[in-house]
């Protein structure tokens, strides 16, 4: 019997860019910059940046792991393009419209 461990204990991730969000630059390195910085409610779109939403699909020798970091199902619970939910998900309509590319 020949011990096969190094192939037996193999993991491999592999990152899948689903789309893209486009931020005001203090969302995601805003170190507690607040509700109305973190909005992009002020920052013109010329500012916001572009940032790719991941999921991660990770294959282990007992099976699949898939981490999706999009949005919850609440943005779009059938599955296509749905306002009202997204307003609904996001709270107010203001933060729906500061959201739009």
């Amino acid at each position: 019997m020949t011990n096969n461990s190094a192939n037996n204990s193999a993991i491999s991730i592999q990152v899948m860019v689903a789309g893209r969000v486009r931020v005001s630059p203090d969302l995601p390195f805003g170190n507690g910059c607040g509700l109305v910085r973190g909005s992009g409610y002020f920052v013109p779109a010329s500012k916001r940046i572009w940032l790719p939403v991941c999921a991660f699909l990770v294959t282990t020798p007992h099976g699949c792991i898939l981490f999706d970091t999009g949005w919850g199902r609440d943005m779009s619970p059938g599955g296509v393009y749905d306002r009202g939910a997204q307003i609904r998900s996001l709270g107010s309509w203001s933060l729906y419209r500061v959201n739009q590319v």
